[in-house]
């Protein structure tokens, strides 16, 4: 047919189309199939790409919202400092107050904790309010 009509092979190509002998199908096979796995490859990369965008802005998320755990830990470790200050510090302070209670006769079950049995003393002798 290309002997007969050489411009075929043209207007085939024009239209998409490629004209293969016996000798040259399995080369044109292997190209094309070479073709598809490079387009595959490319669609892959770019789903990872993709996706690891996805990954980064979801960890940076999650360590936004780490960060805001650990200013909230802060306050509250602040304001558990004030109280404690507060219980057991100073003439007058609760802790010592209430231990004299205890020196005093009361009928007590639980001992106070080791923490701030140090604070008791001298300033459980003021009746003084912080």
């Amino acid at each position: 047919a290309l002997k007969e009509s050489p411009q075929i092979f043209d207007d085939a190509f024009a239209k998409g189309v490629v004209l293969v002998s016996h000798t040259t199908l399995m080369p044109m096979l292997k190209t094309v199939e070479s073709l598809w796995r490079t387009e595959k490859q490319s669609r892959n990369a770019q789903e990872i790409a993709r996706q690891a965008g996805n990954l980064h802005d979801a960890f940076a998320r999650m360590l936004e919202a780490l960060d805001k755990v650990g200013d909230q830990l802060d306050k509250a470790q602040e304001a558990y400092k004030l109280t404690r200050d507060r219980l057991a510090e100073g003439k007058g302070n609760l802790v010592g107050r209430v231990s004299k209670l205890e020196a005093l006769g009361a009928k007590v079950k639980k001992e106070m904790p080791p923490s701030v049995r140090h604070l008791i003393g001298d300033e459980a002798d003021s009746d003084d309010d912080r």
